[in-house]
């Protein structure tokens, strides 16, 4: 994957609208944002306007840990630009389950055949 992060003008432009979309997402018990919190890490986007970033919740059992990820998925998706979000799930007890929930959305929206099992 090509990363965008450094190079200036549009590149830079997407990035930060991504970032914005992140500081849309609050934690209901903080009332904090996901960035602020630095919830969202190792964030990478494409040339083709792919994003890649790792979640990491604030405990390893944190009850919104599900729900979290699902909204930062759905932020950064309506960022125009935007092709795609993979959403890597770090120091969660429920990490596995969390990203084949999350791959299970994209399926879900691509309408494969995978979403009607």
């Amino acid at each position: 994957m090509k990363h965008v992060s450094g190079k200036m003008g549009k590149s830079a432009d997407l990035k930060d609208r991504v970032i914005q979309a992140l500081k849309t997402v609050t934690d209901p018990e903080t009332s904090m944002d996901v960035w602020r919190m630095k919830l969202v890490k190792d964030l990478e986007i494409s040339e083709e306007g792919e994003v890649k970033m790792t979640f990491r919740p604030s405990s390893v059992a944190c009850p919104l840990g599900f729900s979290l990820a699902a909204r930062i998925k759905e932020a950064v998706k309506g960022v125009e630009g935007i092709s795609g979000v993979r959403i890597r799930v770090d120091g969660f007890l429920y990490a596995g389950q969390l990203e084949k929930l999350l791959e299970e959305m994209d399926r879900r929206e691509k309408g494969g055949d995978d979403a009607k099992r």
